[in-house]
């Protein structure tokens, strides 16, 4: 799904996930995407040109010894991969989100993605929302953690 209109295909063909459809301590295998030289260098360039996510040279003397992707792209990552993995979450609103990264997205990597649901609730101010948490990890091929991710979303409850 490389394109906005693959993923409003996928959402207007996936049944929603409400709330009641969430499990809590489920672990979810969500995905997996390759780190492309050609995606870090073009993304960085936009939105990051700091010379090792834009330069090889550069990169190979910088402290991480190659190309590596940016925060803000592993978080975009992120994104796709685990809203694709997920499906369609009838989210209504985010609430808190949090990321350690201590290890860097590097090219050539090939990062897989699970969350799990550490916790869930009913909103006690909005009927017909619940509260979720949600945390997700990030290793490479030699299972080093690249990112761990922390968020809270309002979630649509199942209409009557």
């Amino acid at each position: 799904m490389d394109d906005t209109s693959d993923f409003q295909y996928f959402y207007a063909k996936v049944e929603k996930l409400y709330y009641e459809d969430l499990v809590e301590g489920k672990v979810l295998d969500v995905g997996s995407y390759l780190v492309e030289k050609e995606a870090v260098i073009n993304f960085a360039k936009e939105w990051d040109p700091q010379p090792f996510h834009i330069d090889e040279e550069a990169a190979n003397k910088s402290i991480f010894g190659c190309l590596t992707g940016s925060s803000i792209h592993m978080k975009a990552v992120l994104s796709k991969v685990v809203s694709a993995g997920i499906g369609n979450l009838a989210a209504v609103a985010s609430l808190f989100t949090s990321y350690n990264m201590p290890n860097p997205m590097r090219v050539g990597d090939t990062l897989h993605f699970t969350t799990v649901l550490i916790d869930k609730r009913l909103s006690n101010s909005r009927p017909g929302i619940g509260i979720v948490s949600f945390a997700a990890t990030a290793t490479n091929q030699n299972g080093e953690v690249i990112m761990n991710h922390e968020s809270s979303a309002m979630v649509e409850c199942r209409p009557e």
